[in-house]
């Protein structure tokens, strides 16, 4: 009997029965698969490269720091290589690449990419992928826009439904290439991130940086908690407004000089806990 209820303990807690999460990473290619959680089938090359292999490193990079922040949740990349050196067809591998992961049910889609003239086709596809309950994460962009004055960035400006996350504007004392503006709806420090042997910035390594703390968030059933909480500029908030309110009742508990309040002549807005700070805290 007490092999039994012993049995019966560990199918109810253990992690096998939780759902794995499936995340389209739709970029250049994977160098590291060893070192990612790859799902078992999905993968696609729609490049005239002869493999998944990344030429260009920048999707390498995206996948290795979606896994880093993912740390240790139950999920599997589907790489989905659309771009490649020559960036023939680019454009009508984004909408094949939306259009396999809608067809794969994946949870969420990486596209740590986009540009400055929209698609119908791609716009259409995103629609879709939405209305499957898909989570579409996006690069703001690094053109240094201002999508409040015109929103021209896509596809982060084709639905308020997309989660669009952008660089911080500034990293060590220099402002950044990167696009702001309402339309953004988390900042994260995107600046000077290692993964697979070399450096990255941009609001494409903040978007991987966030699609794998949303995955860690999903498994864990909790709010992702940086260890060291000064680089957590990072779950920023896009509403002046609500940072304002969210400053103030921060001051209450948090002893004076402790906080940076930044607030941009447009209205993204972010909270910095200073490098000195021991707490460590978390950001809604």
């Amino acid at each position: 009997m007490k092999y039994i209820l012993s049995l019966l303990f560990l199918l109810f807690i253990s992690p096998v029965n939780a759902k794995m999460t499936k995340i389209a990473v739709i970029d250049t290619g994977i160098n590291n698969s060893d070192k990612i959680s790859m799902c078992q089938s999905g993968h696609l090359n729609l490049t005239s490269d002869r493999s998944l292999i990344d030429n260009i490193g920048h999707g390498n990079h995206v996948s290795l720091t979606i896994h880093k922040n993912a740390k240790d949740a139950s999920y599997c990349q589907i790489i989905i290589k659309y771009y490649t050196k020559s960036g023939a067809n680019n454009l009508i591998n984004t909408v094949k690449a939306f259009n396999h992961a809608i067809d794969l049910n994946v949870d969420i889609i990486n596209y740590s990419s986009g540009g400055l003239v929209p698609n119908l086709q791609e716009k259409e596809a995103i629609r879709k992928a939405l209305n499957n309950k898909i989570v579409v994460n996006v690069a703001s962009g690094n053109e240094r826009l201002n999508l409040d004055h015109s929103c021209n960035f896509y596809p982060a400006c084709y639905y308020t439904e997309i989660n669009v996350i952008g660089n911080t504007k500034t990293h060590k004392g220099k402002n950044t290439t990167t696009n702001y503006g309402n339309i953004v709806d988390h900042v994260i420090d995107g600046n000077d991130i290692l993964a697979g042997g070399y450096v990255m910035s941009g609001s494409s390594v903040s978007t991987a940086i966030y699609s794998g703390r949303y995955i860690y968030e999903v498994n864990n059933g909790k709010r992702y908690k940086e260890q060291d909480a000064y680089r957590e500029t990072a779950r920023a908030l896009s509403r002046t407004r609500t940072a304002r309110k969210y400053v103030k009742n921060l001051e209450k508990f948090i002893p004076d000089g402790v906080l940076e309040f930044f607030n941009y002549a447009t209205p993204i807005s972010r909270v910095i806990i200073n490098k000195k700070v021991e707490y460590k805290w978390e950001f809604e």
